[in-house]
């Protein structure tokens, strides 16, 4: 298992997992990025299922104008306080993503390890023409098939399903 470092937040001494300057007061922070990146979740739309949002906007929706206003006040105030601070080294902010960006990128690494695994197995494929049944109701069309899982899709249409099926 891969170690884990831990940084003390500025304030009160809690473990945080992105490193802060001695002197920035976390003012303006968007508390997502004092949570652990690799526990960390993105806001998941209730109807749609689908990433509304990650989180770590600084920009939360406001409802008026003068929220926007201060929303702006408050990233603008953030940014200006911290960029000498962090000369030569990320922001929080950008440390966090980064550590984000890693434990994508290992998900995926092993994603396409056990991607190169499948293409090295042979598949039994069953294809039924649907709605086409025999008297007693079975299947009337169906071509069984032994393909490699290294085979692309358009290779597969071309050179082994219309010739199979005969079209």
């Amino acid at each position: 298992m891969a170690s884990v470092t831990y940084f003390k937040n500025p304030l009160d001494g809690s473990r945080t997992w992105v490193k802060f300057h001695p002197k920035d007061n976390l003012i303006g922070l968007h508390p997502s990025y004092l949570t652990n990146p690799g526990t960390f979740k993105p806001r998941i739309h209730a109807d749609t299922n689908k990433i509304e949002a990650w989180g770590i906007d600084d920009m939360v929706e406001p409802s008026t104008e003068c929220e926007m206003n201060l929303a702006i006040a408050r990233l603008l105030h953030r940014m200006q306080t911290t960029q000498s601070l962090y000369v030569g080294m990320d922001t929080p902010e950008t440390a966090f993503v980064k550590k984000l960006m890693a434990i994508k990128e290992k998900k995926l690494a092993l994603q396409k390890a056990a991607a190169d695994a499948r293409k090295q197995c042979d598949y039994l494929l069953r294809i039924v023409l649907s709605r086409i049944p025999d008297p007693q109701g079975n299947d009337l069309i169906y071509r069984c098939i032994k393909v490699s899982g290294g085979m692309n899709l358009n290779v597969f249409q071309d050179k082994i399903l219309q010739p199979v099926m005969g079209w």
